[in-house]
């Protein structure tokens, strides 16, 4: 099977770039011949393309989002590379244009959505631990108004115009029909992301620490950390707390931590997470929404439990709460203090965790997870 993957920026660190680059990688290695289409290039840290590099890499001519220079040029490497399948990465980028304007009816146009359909990017305002410059309430819910009225003529718009439509998990299947008002939601398929790292670096042996990796921002929660970190700091004075990642809110956050907290270290963007995962016993994730969670795969995969609110639908496709990790009533940080206290406290119980943590990742192993896009692609 020819394949092009289509996405507004690659190389660049972020998860659809690097689940792209997964994918990219597993297709070759099961036979498919693919390429990757983008507008732009950053900065590439990490290296998930095949090591032979035979995933070509193309780039628009123009950097606007849609032209008619785009368009044609969409048209000529489809017809010259002899593209079956186009999987549309980008749903947070409107480059849709191209690929809707573009006279390739011969190929099937799969959509994928790398989060849960509905997806608010904010949630209301909670009193941080610092001050921060935010939009006046009422332009803010006016903007997400607008915001939101947008998203779901995307939504519309991209599942009219596609062959298929990817969602992480079935569980988001209900919201996408709630969201868009569809009633035929027959072109809906379910594949989840596959995990990079089955094979972990080495578990060490584990010590009392508790690691955060993500971007640090308001979505992922950071600014609960504050809070939640100071009780357990309190209650359990030998433990550690490293923060893996780099975002708006990691100087304040540092600065807070700095007066309140002593054991508590930033490390940065690390091209290499499992390091931290491989040697830390609790893998804290308060994020606000999310659409798969892969770093909870991988810190499973290192014998790191995780603790993480139900604030998206996929994180019960991951997690089996109590038994491979903890799934929290959403934002409540009351329970996720308690739950993250008692498995600090029992060492049998954790032990037994991070044991079936290990086990349960193969689920989302590069084979089964190619096994579900083969039947995509053998699909009439």
């Amino acid at each position: 099977m020819k394949i092009l993957f289509y996405l507004y920026q690659y190389p660049a660190i972020g998860g659809i770039e690097a689940v792209t680059a997964v994918l990219a990688g597993a297709f070759v290695r099961h036979g498919h011949k693919v390429s990757i289409l983008s507008h732009v290039s950053k900065k590439q840290q990490f290296e998930l393309i095949d090591s032979a590099n035979t995933v070509p890499h193309y780039r628009m001519p123009e950097r606007e989002l849609s032209s008619r220079c785009n368009v044609a040029y969409l048209e000529q490497l489809i017809s010259r590379e002899h593209i079956e399948i186009l999987i549309f990465q980008d749903e947070y980028t409107p480059i849709e244009a191209n690929v809707y304007n573009a006279q390739i009816n011969n190929v099937r146009v799969v959509v994928c959505e790398h989060n849960a359909p509905y997806c608010p990017p904010y949630y209301p305002y909670r009193r941080l631990p610092f001050p921060l410059s935010y939009l006046r309430k009422a332009s803010f819910l006016y903007n997400q108004w607008c915001n939101s009225i947008k998203s779901v003529r995307r939504k519309r718009r991209l599942y009219n115009h596609c062959w298929r439509y990817v969602l992480l998990s079935s569980r988001y299947f209900g919201e996408f029909r709630a969201m868009t008002g569809f009633v035929d939601t027959r072109k809906l398929r379910a594949i989840g992301n596959p995990i990079t790292c089955l094979k972990p670096v080495g578990l060490r042996e584990k010590v009392d620490e508790i690691v955060f990796a993500g971007t640090v921002e308001y979505r992922k929660g950071c600014d609960m950390l504050v809070p939640l970190f100071k009780r357990l700091s309190a209650s359990h004075p030998s433990w550690s707390f490293t923060v893996v990642g780099d975002g708006p809110l990691r100087v304040p956050l540092q600065k807070v931590f700095s007066e309140c907290v002593a054991n508590v270290r930033f490390v940065g963007y690390q091209p290499n997470i499992e390091e931290y995962l491989a040697q830390a016993k609790l893998f804290v994730f308060p994020s606000r929404r999310e659409g798969w969670g892969l770093v909870l795969v991988e810190a499973m995969a290192n014998g790191c439990v995780p603790v993480a609110f139900d604030s998206f639908a996929a994180v019960r496709d991951i997690i089996t709460d109590g038994i491979n990790g903890v799934v929290v009533p959403a934002f409540d940080l009351e329970a996720m203090a308690h739950k993250i206290e008692s498995l600090m406290g029992d060492d049998a119980k954790y032990a037994q965790m991070s044991k079936t943590c290990i086990q349960s990742v193969n689920a989302f192993s590069e084979e089964n997870v190619m096994s579900a896009w083969e039947k995509v692609f053998n699909e009439s």
